[in-house]
């Protein structure tokens, strides 16, 4: 979400500051590169394309294409401002609107950020999970030997 977007969806949740004056930010086409979401639940998020600096956790993707959202009905909790795209690059909107955008996750592994291509989403019942991302979380996988997987 950034300040930009101003519907009550947005404005209760943090927001990307347009004005943010970053040597890491850059716009994309000139804030010309759109991007329109639809999702199942009918609802939706556009915006323009932006690049920037990515930090999650002791990660950082240089130079990451991302969906700066202008207007959205997605109903957002007071922590969270934005969708973590964990698709491959072929079905991401922004792949095909601006050259080498690739979602973050590839990202990291194209540059041989992580230990290894992969990541592992966990989820409970109760309102905990975790997201093991460039290698399997042992503490929620006690048998490694039993995962497999093949190269796409």
């Amino acid at each position: 979400m950034s300040t930009d977007c101003s519907t009550q969806t947005c404005t209760s949740v943090p927001r990307y500051p347009l004005n943010y004056n970053s040597p890491t930010f850059a716009s994309v086409n000139n804030n010309a590169t759109l991007f329109n979401l639809s999702y199942s639940d009918t609802t939706a998020a556009s915006g323009f394309v932006a690049r920037e600096s990515i930090y999650f956790a002791n990660v950082t993707a240089h130079d990451q294409a991302f969906g700066v959202v202008t207007n959205s009905n997605v109903t957002m909790d007071d922590q969270i401002s934005g969708v973590l795209g964990l698709g491959f690059p072929r079905l991401s909107e922004i792949y095909y609107s601006t050259s080498n955008a690739t979602p973050f996750l590839s990202t990291l592994a194209e540059h041989g950020i992580l230990d290894y291509p992969v990541f592992g989403l966990s989820l409970t019942r109760n309102s905990s999970g975790t997201l093991a991302v460039g290698a399997i979380d042992a503490s929620i996988v006690q048998n490694v030997s039993n995962i497999f997987w093949s190269e796409v």
